[in-house]
């Protein structure tokens, strides 16, 4: 269903001018092959994201097209590419001083350090984009953010600040389950974005 509407969007926008438009659509149809499980689609409309992001010369296309390229890479293990990708991600959301790009480019970078083992990095990534989610006042992403760090700090053996960092994401949690009127456990899901 998400699909289509994401065609329809590309075939309202037309093939000629909107291009960064067209690019954020590709990276969001990306992002949809890929949690699909369809990983050749996946990469194809990455890549496709990436190329308008190019033409058009938007900073902010280019940087959300590196970071769906990144998590496709982390998907099939290829820590080197995702962190090539990412890191050129975040080093355009710096120069566009654009929060919520770097904070999705260091999340995924911790994300790919934690998965290639090098759990000092990802702590540290994670803890960057933790203190600009909290600058950002995200609550759901915050809340995420907490629970990543609590895992990387109890991978770590840091058990005591791991435990901190899990009774904040919880208290969060809960609170946005009440502000929202219902508990929504599928909050605890939010990983990668």
């Amino acid at each position: 269903m998400a699909e289509q509407h994401y065609m329809f969007a590309l075939d309202e926008l037309g093939e000629e001018d909107n291009l960064a438009e067209r690019s954020s659509i590709f990276a969001d149809l990306s992002r949809n092959a890929y949690q699909r499980g369809n990983a050749q689609q996946a990469l194809e409309m990455a890549n496709s994201a990436l190329e308008l992001a190019e033409t058009s010369s938007n900073l902010t296309a280019l940087s959300q097209a590196h970071n769906t390229l990144g998590i496709l890479a982390r998907g099939v293990d290829d820590y080197e590419q995702a962190i090539l990708q990412l890191t050129q991600s975040l080093e355009i959301a710096d120069e566009l001083e654009d929060l919520d790009s770097r904070i999705a480019a260091l999340n995924n970078l911790a994300l790919v350090y934690r998965d290639a083992g090098e759990i000092d990095q990802a702590i540290a990534h994670s803890q960057a984009a933790l203190e600009l989610c909290r600058q950002q006042g995200d609550r759901h992403r915050e809340a995420a953010l907490l629970n990543n760090q609590a895992d990387l700090l109890h991978a770590s053996g840091r058990e005591e600040e791991a435990l901190d960092f899990l009774r904040e994401a919880v208290v969060i949690f809960a609170e946005i389950g009440v502000e929202e009127g219902s508990m929504k456990p599928e909050i605890w899901k939010l990983v990668e974005w």
